[in-house]
């Protein structure tokens, strides 16, 4: 059961952020299209980012495999774009690009984690207040 709800959740955040980064104007609009897509997809069922990111299971098995593929597919996405980020600025070293994805994903895990603590906030507000702290942060 936990691997179907594993496998599902995974296919439907992964399947959301390539959606969301195809077709992006700018790298900068690819990382608010994402933070957007993760939050709509998640607001039906927010807790499908802990199904995603929970560490307890096991240490090998389906369950194990499942959880890393879905994690490595969610970090190929995010090394993407964080390449385009930098090279929009001209920036091709592999270790930026390396430090760069670290800090986006613990962003973004970060946002979705503040947001399970207040679940009264909508996708849309989450998304909005995403927009404006990478604003400020820019």
């Amino acid at each position: 059961l936990y691997l179907a709800c594993l496998q599902r959740a995974a296919s439907v955040l992964g399947d959301a952020i390539d959606e969301s980064m195809d077709g992006a104007p700018s790298s900068l609009q690819a990382a608010e299209r994402t933070l957007a897509a993760i939050f709509a997809v998640l607001e039906p069922r927010p807790h499908d980012w802990k199904v995603v990111f929970d560490l307890s299971h096991p240490g090998e098995g389906s369950v194990y495999e499942a959880a890393w593929a879905a994690r490595g597919r969610i970090a190929e996405q995010a090394s993407r774009g964080v390449e385009m980020f930098l090279a929009d600025r001209g920036l091709s070293d592999p270790r930026d690009q390396s430090a760069l994805t670290a800090v986006w994903t613990g962003v973004v895990a970060a946002l979705v984690d503040w947001w399970l603590d207040h679940p009264e906030e909508t996708a849309a507000a989450m998304t909005a207040r995403s927009r404006r702290l990478i604003a400020a942060l820019a």
